[in-house]
């Protein structure tokens, strides 16, 4: 199972992956905000989106969920991410809480311009198993 995620504003544009995971019958769910947390839902184009912080599209809240542990590949969304695999997103912290108990391949994906030096973090900062740019992908070890 691939959790994805809907683009926004000019945000990397994951659908021709997830349409690539979908024709080989691979199940893709879709990240929910739900308080200061993600829950993943089913979803698939065509059905019922609602808007979520900074206008962001999401499943609607009547789409099945499903168990985080059960998601092997998240296709994660950046601003920025560090060459040691830190990931800098939107602030809220949310796939930070994900990923400190997930087990499934954390991919942020982008462009290469994203790439940066790393920054000072904080305890609570999760960290990508790798990074999909135009110019490749690099795993972090």
């Amino acid at each position: 199972m691939i959790a994805g995620y809907l683009p926004h504003q000019s945000e990397f544009d994951p659908s021709l992956l997830i349409q690539e995971a979908r024709d080989r019958n691979v199940k893709v769910v879709y990240p929910r905000v739900e308080g200061k947390n993600l829950s993943f839902r089913e979803w698939q184009a065509g059905d019922a989106t609602e808007t979520t912080i900074g206008s962001v599209l999401q499943p609607a809240e009547a789409a099945p969920a499903v168990a985080t542990a059960d998601i092997d590949l998240f296709i994660t969304p950046l601003l920025g991410c560090g060459t040691s695999g830190i990931r800098l997103g939107y602030g809220g912290g949310f796939y930070d809480r994900v990923f400190a108990d997930a087990s499934g391949f954390r991919l942020g994906v982008g462009f290469a311009i994203q790439r940066v030096t790393d920054w000072h973090t904080e305890p609570h900062d999760q960290t990508l198993d790798g990074f999909l740019s135009e110019e490749g992908l690099t795993l972090f070890t």
